[in-house]
């Protein structure tokens, strides 16, 4: 690794505390964006964000690019730490605020996708590249998720995934194909 990389992992570093200090100092000011009708949906993928957050920013972007893609999937965003907080404290999940994170449920399994690349690192749709990723994953003993011979995303050994747009996109069909059950009553 470069001097640049370094220092580019440190200031990332840097920003992702600062911003998380400033979503959790403002907890208890933050609510819903909207609510979803979920009549005409049959799954849901929970995006916990700040609006304050570039890499939240960029991740929102994308969704709104995809949804039309999957009409039977309901992306519900939300800044509502708090609540999120306590429906993950009841599945087990244990959570530092970082934000964004991503999750799903499905009968069988819970996706938890955590972080994703602002406009400035995203490469292709990966944090500073593919090659950048694969090795950083390989670096932090995590677990490369190739399909079709192509590189996607890492899943840590906590089986958390590092978040990017092949991760947001995979997650994405699954729901599409199964059921992403709704398990937190968000108000």
């Amino acid at each position: 690794m470069n001097a640049k990389q370094i220092i580019g992992i440190g200031l990332l570093a840097l920003l992702g505390l600062l911003l998380g200090y400033l979503y959790i100092s403002n907890i208890n000011n933050l609510t819903i964006e909207h609510k979803i009708s979920l009549s005409n949906k049959s799954s849901i993928i929970y995006i916990v964000y700040s609006p304050t957050c570039p890499h939240c920013e960029h991740l929102l972007e994308y969704i709104s690019n995809i949804e039309t893609k999957y009409p039977n999937v309901t992306f519900l965003k939300t800044t509502n730490a708090k609540e999120m907080n306590e429906c993950l404290k009841e599945h087990n999940i244990s959570w530092n605020f970082g934000v964004p994170l991503v999750v799903a449920f499905t009968k069988n399994k819970t996706y938890v996708i955590e972080g994703y690349p602002d406009k400035y690192q995203d490469i292709n749709g990966y944090f500073l590249g593919e090659n950048f990723e694969r090795n950083a994953c390989e670096r932090s003993n995590g677990t490369a998720f190739y399909k079709d011979g192509k590189y996607l995303f890492c899943i840590f050994s906590n089986g958390r995934i590092l978040g990017n747009k092949y991760a947001i996109e995979y997650l994405a069909e699954i729901c599409s194909k199964e059921s992403c059950i709704p398990k937190c009553n968000l108000s």
